[in-house]
């Protein structure tokens, strides 16, 4: 009886693990890294391209009004959400009400993270590093699955 509880625990313990697997296998990171996007200038998520020069591959711009109003953009269909000062998940961002709304890199500290659906449906997380003073840059750090 001992042993049949012990092989059923093994057993249940062993799908458990490989069902987490086939869950991070569906979320696999197709690229991760930093990038500074300048001022006016876009970034494509899907290819991981900063400043790109092909508008319509854009999933967010860094779009400058004046000094005072400066915003992230989502372009191209994608759609953004601010998340905050917590690293979201995978799950955190696909349960997310993610919108077309620009805002404002005034209305946000350095350090916050947040939530982006590209054009082409990957989902992304970034954490804004740094915002240098107009006409400087916004340097990120993100993550884009599949």
């Amino acid at each position: 009886m001992k042993n049949r509880l012990i092989l059923s625990f093994v057993v249940a313990l062993m799908m458990s693990v490989g069902m987490s697997q086939i869950t991070l296998a569906a979320h696999a990171v197709r690229h991760h890294g930093t990038g500074n996007l300048k001022q006016t200038w876009g970034v494509d998520f899907d290819s991981g391209t900063f400043n790109t020069i092909d508008a319509s591959t854009e999933d967010m711009d860094f779009d400058a009004v004046s000094s005072n109003h400066r915003y992230l953009a989502p372009v191209g269909g994608a759609l953004l959400a601010k998340i905050g000062m917590a690293k979201p998940s995978y799950a955190t961002c696909a349960a997310k009400s993610l919108k077309t709304t620009s805002i404002n890199v005034k209305n946000f500290p350095t350090g916050t993270w947040f939530c982006l659906k590209t054009g082409g449906g990957r989902l992304v997380r970034f954490r804004v590093n740094s915002v240098h003073s107009d006409p400087g840059p916004i340097a990120l750090t993100y993550t884009t699955w599949e």
